[in-house]
């Protein structure tokens, strides 16, 4: 009796344990959506235009890391968006916020993890989240193209993802 019960205590031990463990995980998501929220609301009225066309210096703009990524990219062909390759009003490729996607700004993103519309700083260049896609889970970004060979050309990289207080 004395086994079973020094398991059955080391189990809930464990058990204990991964609890405590993903709490932590929770909390830090939830202060990274909650530092994403904050920088969104403070740039709101930035014009996107002027935002997309320049590189800004996020040493002078106080940023903060979301951790790193794993970023690849895609193209509106079927090989890329399967079943949503079909989907091009007027030639026209919207992300799933509806919002049409522009080559080297628009990504794909988990909205658990960066929230729609958020607007995320990689190597000094400002990117907008406005697409979602199967295999896009976790710390996962993958960056809009026009082109395939575009997008296979731009691999697949990590980078550290910040945004702007």
């Amino acid at each position: 009796m004395n086994v079973l019960m020094s398991m059955t205590i080391i189990i809930a031990c464990m058990y204990q344990k991964q609890q405590h463990e993903m709490a932590i995980s929770k909390h830090q998501i939830v202060g990274q959506k909650q530092q994403v929220k904050q920088y969104n609301k403070e740039t709101s009225n930035i014009n996107e235009e002027e935002k997309s066309d320049k590189k800004i210096d996020i040493q002078a703009d106080k940023p903060v890391s979301l951790g790193e990524f794993r970023m690849t990219a895609y193209c509106p062909c079927e090989e890329c968006c399967g079943k949503w390759a079909d989907n091009r009003p007027d030639g026209v490729v919207y992300g799933a916020i509806g919002e049409e996607l522009k080559e080297g700004y628009s990504i794909a993103v988990d909205p658990d993890i960066i929230p729609y519309r958020s607007k995320v700083v990689i190597d000094g260049q400002v990117y907008k989240a406005q697409d979602c896609g199967g295999a896009i889970k976790g710390n996962r970004i993958d960056v809009y193209f026009e082109d395939h060979n575009d997008a296979l050309e731009f691999g697949v990289q990590h980078k550290e993802v910040f945004v702007n207080l």
